[in-house]
């Protein structure tokens, strides 16, 4: 629904509906072009004018283009995962106290090789960056 008097990319719920009475929100990354998108009524007009500013002038990553070879620490590689898959929800969904998975989660990844995969990760990517001239 077009509000009265704004622009035509300004859009609104229909009248006497907000976002806890219709059901659903329009995200603009739900979106193929978030850019191409409507903007709700009380988010700035400008906003995807302003994003494609902010993205324009970001720099690119020195480490773009570093791939890293895991098949050094494989082994700690699956171990980690498995910690990681076993910790993963009750942690993301908020089902457990984190003060007192946290640390458990940690030691176990420590104990799982996570510290000699983080080794060995910026052991190449020294090398890499030597190798491509990045400081």
């Amino acid at each position: 629904m077009k509000v009265s008097g704004e622009a035509d990319h300004i859009i609104s719920y229909p009248a006497g509906q907000d976002a806890t009475t219709i059901g659903f929100n329009m995200l603009g990354w739900m979106f193929g072009n978030q850019f191409l998108s409507y903007v709700m009524q009380n988010d700035d007009p400008d906003i995807w004018k302003k994003t494609a500013e902010f993205n324009s002038a970001s720099k690119p990553s020195k480490a773009l283009g570093f791939v890293f070879d895991a098949s050094a620490v494989k082994t700690e590689v699956a171990a980690v995962s498995n910690v990681v898959t076993q910790y993963k929800l009750p942690l993301e969904t908020g089902s457990v106290d984190p003060d007192k998975l946290l640390p458990e989660f940690i030691s176990k990844l420590k104990s799982a090789g996570m510290d000699k995969i983080i080794a060995e990760k910026q052991k190449q990517l020294d090398e890499w960056a030597k190798n491509n001239s990045v400081q």
